[in-house]
């Protein structure tokens, strides 16, 4: 499933500049840690703690898959994985939602809805990431309609007509 190249090159230059300027700063920390003499004590935290940051860095930035198999339909993140049986997907629905933080003014995000027979949402797929394109094949590969216009809100459970 091919992604929006606009998105994953800027997640990478984001990546990029982030670990950039973490390792400049534990250069920076541990040249003048150790030439005050403070010893290794002090710069080891350093490095092992901007080493953890640079992980993190990497893993939130690597980009989602969304596959289709023989009987699932599969959205991977790297902190998460979610399936949902290819027999079960009965619309493809174009709506947003809320990001889900507690903030007091959280982010309406556009979100491609995999939505079973009975109404449940099996998978949220963030727009960002999945141009309409290559959302119409995978609807076409499911042999399932896709409907909607980002306007609407997407629920967790719903009467299934609504999207129909």
């Amino acid at each position: 499933m091919p992604l929006k190249q606009g998105e994953v090159r800027k997640d990478r230059l984001i990546a990029g500049l982030a670990t950039t300027g973490i390792l400049i700063a534990t250069a920076l920390l541990s040249y003048f840690a150790l030439s005050r003499e403070l010893g290794l004590k002090y710069v080891a935290p350093v490095v092992g703690i901007n080493a953890v940051l640079v992980i993190l860095i990497w893993l939130a930035t690597r980009p989602p898959t969304l596959t289709i198999d023989v009987g699932d339909v599969s959205y991977v993140t790297p902190v998460s994985r979610k399936r949902m049986s290819r027999s079960e997907v009965s619309v493809i629905f174009r709506g947003h939602g809320y990001t889900g933080t507690r903030s007091a003014r959280p982010g309406l995000l556009s979100y491609y809805a995999f939505i079973g027979a009975k109404g449940r949402v099996g998978l949220l797929v963030p727009a960002r990431w999945f141009t309409d394109e290559s959302m119409a094949a995978v609807a076409q590969r499911l042999n399932v309609p896709i409907r909607g216009d980002f306007s609407e809100s997407v629920r967790s459970t719903a009467n299934p007509r609504r999207y129909l």
